[in-house]
């Protein structure tokens, strides 16, 4: 988090399904319970999610471990 005058900032990270982009310019791609705890443990408060379409993800359970690690 970083506060810019009276604007407060949130940091993420980009996290990668697309398993045939493993290893590309993505921060995590090792899967959401993995990637979004590495992300949490070095400081983002939140995730993007790189997907190959909008169905490759369920909302649910990406919803429940978002609230878990209380990211963004």
């Amino acid at each position: 988090m970083l506060l810019t005058g009276n604007t407060l900032m949130l940091s993420s990270v980009t996290v990668s399904f697309v398993s045939s982009l493993k290893g590309g310019p993505w921060i995590y791609w090792d899967g959401a319970e993995i990637s979004f705890a590495k992300a949490k443990a070095a400081g983002f408060d939140g995730v993007e999610l790189f997907t190959s379409s909008a169905d490759a993800v369920n909302p649910d359970v990406l919803l429940k471990l978002v609230d878990r690690l209380d990211l963004t």
